[in-house]
């Protein structure tokens, strides 16, 4: 099998990232801003849902820093300060929107 290349024009820029630990890296306020953002230039979400966007961010703004971000380790109850929780099934939503945002 042969890899074709892609030839990139003088004015683009190719860039690489390797992140470490991507949900545990990915903070919440800045990739809730840049999804608020993302659904107020494409409306094409309007389709699949009649919530607003102050509704959407109200949801994901609980679910990312009031109701998932607790764990229990060692009989205690903890609460992470930072970043997107792992094992939450929107984690991955709001860390790829981050990435792609970048």
């Amino acid at each position: 099998m042969e890899l074709s290349s892609v030839q990139m024009e003088e004015d683009e820029l190719l860039i690489s990232h390797d992140v470490v630990s991507l949900f545990t890296s990915t903070p919440v306020t800045e990739s809730l801003e840049v999804i608020r953002e993302r659904l107020q230039c494409h409306p094409e979400w309007r389709y699949k849902t009649l919530l607003e966007v102050d509704d959407i961010m109200e949801l994901l703004e609980f679910i990312t820093s009031y109701l998932l971000p607790h764990f229990c380790f060692n009989g205690q109850i903890y609460r992470q300060k930072f970043a997107t929780a792992m094992g939450s099934p929107v984690s991955p939503l709001v860390a790829n929107m981050f990435m792609e945002h970048l």
